[in-house]
């Protein structure tokens, strides 16, 4: 006995003895009609069989497979679900082969929109519900948040004491800190600047991560402060540095200026547990904790001496414990007024995942609501392409009805055809996704790849796709196959569908002009970015610099930058040199605030503006204009603040009946009015070169004497020619002043603006493809219905014409029942575009609520796209013969 007829036999143990006789001759049958590629159908059907009522008697089969024929005399039953789904199946096959056009249009719409959601999820995965890269058992990790009271509102952030507060609890396995912060790091390469973290020892050990290479701290190394310099570092310093080699262990390597040893090597992708999820490089331990850390002197201080810091406390719950009781047990030892600080903190519990706060969450439904767009508009092209489709299969449906088929029998077969369209469609959405996903690995730092959760969601979207576009076409097939057909033989077009075909132009019309218009708007803001970048940006070098990292003292740090600027100077190519803070990726430079006071405004009354110190003339640096007034000369560079130079935006805001020569009074942030400096303000430069973000600028105060310390500011370097030689010569410089320090960022203007918009032009760049994928789909959409609809029409076309309408008579009536429709959709699409408008600005800064050209420019193109794809069949009902039309009649 072979193979599939053992396996019949034993799933005919479950059919009952008075119908298993039966059902095994039906099935042998089948068997040798198809193979065993029909044992698929089996189980199901036994199980079907075996449901039935015993009144139900023995069953016969229609083999066509159109439909259960009840047995002679008896009442009908239902066979079930899966029954004769091998014919379907196979059927459905060679439908679709004899319609390779259908099918390869279906096909194509559907891959895109499948292939836009399984990208898109691709990375909703990778953020959200991916589990932590290397981190053992997840689900029993906890965040604690100890929130400090400060009078009625509380902050997040701890003291290292109210965090080793904690450390007694039984109902956690472990607990540990960490401290995110940017650390310099060097070996024999140049110094660079990388996201590190201060850590507790038993960090990695709570988490349950195990080593690349090397170990990972122990609980000698966090006790004594200095005694064990120690790090860990990622798996990327480990190949870009030390080339992946063992004998990285052990070596010694610079952080923040100090010497620690290179104890392990963290596994691949392995970026913490954070919120953010942000990369990290380098960890030490809080016992090294002095080479990051300052006190409220700004001396270098171990962590038991600083003020409250943003710490990251995760701990394990204990095998028997439960997430309440770690919160009761907790909120106790928080409160413990035996405990240094305690008092003043409250501990709460929550599960260890990434931000997926109110407006992240609100940014990842957006992000996925472009991809449904796309993929709806895709539902909707397949449902008029398989409606058309039916209606020519109407004679077919009518015979199977005829012969006893049910009205479910044949539904059942229509949405069958669509499962297997749409699951061929998600096989080559999945490379089109594959192909997307390089091109969104450039904006994402968590590896994209295609796992389990993406396949099931891929077949999830593909069977959900199936009914939505099959359903609608498969009722209105069958309810029309239960009709007469109409006098002369045509099917003829009949109200219901014809309504239906407007509907679904209309709702393609709709999302796709509001997908164009959105992909239009965000693109023009993008560029639009760059309108207010400076003048010849290439030729602009900055320099970043963050002093603190190598605990500098304040005369240290003064004469550095003054070293730096001086020698600067003194570059081949260098043509203009500037020390300020800040930086360019706004429109313009922005760093820290400062209290001002207007004449008139009482001493405890500041108001809040932005600061950037200049030690130079850093607007003739940058080539912007000055709007009035004059700008920085040497001698407001000596001694205290004399003289200011302000934006457009704080002559608006806060004086507008002039500012130039007023005296205004400021004052550092955390300064008071009494040690502030009566300054004069001696110009006014313009908010910004663009209108639309001239509304978004704070106002802005330019100081050219140093108020407070700032360890970290920026060089602006105008050069001549190429920046590159200027670079190499900056880096030697910086060498020769202090081989150990890293520079934050050494780029170009036009580099830091293209660096500083990148995520934008993605999304831009993501909304325009998606936007044209939509017009591509809308257009053919309408093309075919059309095209359809001339082909029902052509007995009727040809009666008009043999009755003397002519042929302009004829192409307009087309293009006015065709475009009615799409007219329709375009007004509900603008409305939609305009309300995406304004959630656009509410995450974009700088987008305009209309952008009068970016809807103008969509809408042209949406209507010259929709006249042509109406056009081209359209012309095609004005060349119908009418006596060779009215010969077929």
């Amino acid at each position: 006995m072979r193979f599939p007829h053992v396996v019949l036999w034993l799933i005919a143990r479950i059919v009952p003895a008075a119908a298993r006789g039966r059902w095994l001759e039906e099935w042998r049958a089948e068997i040798r009609h198809g193979r065993w590629t029909m044992i698929a159908g089996a189980l199901p059907d036994a199980l079907a069989v075996r449901s039935l009522p015993p009144e139900g008697g023995s069953h016969e089969s229609f083999q066509t497979g159109a439909a259960w024929l009840p047995p002679s005399g008896g009442r009908t039953s239902s066979p079930g679900f899966f029954h004769a789904f091998p014919q379907d199946v196979r059927y459905a096959l060679r439908a679709l082969l004899k319609s390779p056009g259908f099918t390869f249009a279906a096909v194509a719409s559907l891959s895109i929109g499948i292939a836009a959601n399984t990208a898109a999820f691709s990375v909703l995965n990778a953020l959200v519900f991916r589990p932590f890269p290397a981190v053992h058992d997840q689900a029993s990790l906890v965040r604690v948040m100890l929130v400090r009271v400060q009078g009625r509102t509380g902050l997040i952030d701890a003291t290292f004491d109210q965090y080793a507060a904690l450390r007694d609890a039984k109902t956690l396995s472990g607990i540990s800190a960490l401290h995110e912060t940017s650390l310099a790091i060097g070996r024999v390469t140049t110094p660079a600047n990388v996201p590190g973290a201060i850590v507790t020892a038993n960090y990695f050990d709570v988490l349950g991560v195990q080593p690349a290479a090397g170990r990972f701290f122990v609980a000698e190394e966090d006790r004594e402060p200095g005694a064990h310099p120690g790090a860990v570092i990622s798996y990327r310093v480990w190949h870009q540095i030390f080339g992946a080699s063992a004998s990285a262990l052990g070596q010694w390597i610079t952080v923040n200026g100090g010497h620690v040893r290179v104890v392990g090597v963290a596994p691949p992708h392995f970026a913490g547990v954070q919120e953010k999820g942000l990369a990290t490089d380098v960890w030490i331990t809080f016992a090294m904790s002095e080479l990051a850390l300052r006190d409220a002197d700004g001396n270098p201080a171990h962590v038991s001496r600083v003020g409250p810091l943003n710490l990251d406390i995760v701990g394990r719950l204990a095998p028997a414990a439960t997430a309440a009781q770690a919160q009761s047990e907790l909120a106790v030892l928080a409160t413990d007024p035996s405990r240094p600080n305690a008092v003043s903190s409250r501990a709460r519990l929550r599960t260890v995942r990434r931000d997926t706060g109110p407006r992240n969450a609100a940014q990842m439904l957006a992000f996925m609501v472009v991809p449904f767009i796309v993929l709806a508009i895709a539902c909707v092209n397949a449902a008029n392409l398989l409606l058309a489709r039916a209606s020519r299969r109407a004679t077919e449906w009518r015979v199977r009805l005829a012969l006893g088929g049910t009205r479910w029998r044949v539904i059942r077969q229509i949405l069958t055809e669509s499962v297997i369209v749409a699951l061929l469609a998600a096989g080559v959405g999945l490379v089109l996704a594959y192909w997307a996903l390089q091109f969104q690995q450039q904006m994402i730092t968590e590896p994209l790849w295609i796992d389990g959760r993406i396949l099931a969601f891929t077949l999830l979207t593909a069977v959900t796709t199936a009914l939505v576009f099959g359903i609608g076409p498969a009722l209105a097939a069958t309810r029309a196959g239960m009709q007469r057909t109409p006098a002369g033989g045509s099917e003829g077009i009949r109200p219901g569908q014809r309504r239906m075909r407007a509907g679904l132009i209309a709702v393609q019309a709709a999302l796709s002009l509001a997908l164009l218009i959105s992909g239009a708007q965000l693109t023009r803001t993008v560029l639009l970015a760059n309108v207010f970048a400076v003048p010849d940006a290439d030729r602009l070098l900055v320099a970043a610099f963050d002093l603190d990292q190598l605990r500098y003292t304040p005369p240290q740090a003064r004469e550095f930058y003054d070293r730096l600027a001086t020698d600067a100077h003194k570059l081949s190519g260098a043509r203009a040199v500037v020390v300020a803070s800040g930086d360019l990726w706004g429109p313009l430079p922005f760093d820290g605030q400062l209290l001002t006071w207007m004449p008139g405004d009482l001493p405890g009354s500041p108001r809040k503006t932005h600061a950037i110190y200049a030690a130079g003339d850093l607007h003739a640096v940058l080539g912007l204009p000055l709007a009035s007034g004059r700008r920085f000369v040497p001698d407001d560079h000596v001694g205290q603040p004399r003289s200011v130079i302000v934006n457009e935006r704080f002559v608006a805001d806060m004086m507008p009946a002039g500012a130039l020569g007023r005296t205004i009074r400021i004052a550092g942030a955390d300064g008071r009015y009494e040690t502030g400096y009566d300054v004069a303000i001696v110009g006014i430069v313009p908010s910004a070169h663009d209108p639309s973000v001239r509304r978004n600028e704070p106002p802005t105060v330019y100081y050219p004497v140093p108020i407070e310390y700032q360890p970290a500011l920026n060089l602006f370097v105008r050069v001549d020619g190429p920046a590159k030689p200027v670079a190499a010569g900056l880096r030697a410089l910086v060498r020769r002043i202090d081989d150990r320090l890293p520079f934050t960022t050494l780029s170009t203007a036009a580099e830091l603006q293209h660096t500083k918009h990148k995520e934008r032009r993605w999304i831009a760049t993501s909304m325009a493809i998606l936007g044209l994928a939509a017009l591509v789909l809308a257009a053919a959409g309408l093309f075919s219905v059309v095209s359809y609809v001339v082909t029902q029409r052509q007995r009727e076309i040809g009666i008009r014409m043999t009755l003397g309408a002519d042929r302009g008579s004829v192409l307009r009536m087309i293009l006015r029942q065709a475009l009615a429709p799409a007219a329709a959709g375009c007004l509900a699409g603008i409305g939609i575009a305009a309300a995406a408008a304004q959630v656009v600005r509410w995450g974009v800064h700088g987008a305009p609520a209309i952008d009068v050209v970016a809807f103008g420019a969509a809408v042209l193109v949406m209507v010259i796209v929709m006249m042509a794809a109406s056009l081209l069949p359209a012309r095609r009902a004005t060349r119908v013969d009418p006596m060779t039309v009215l010969r077929q009649e």
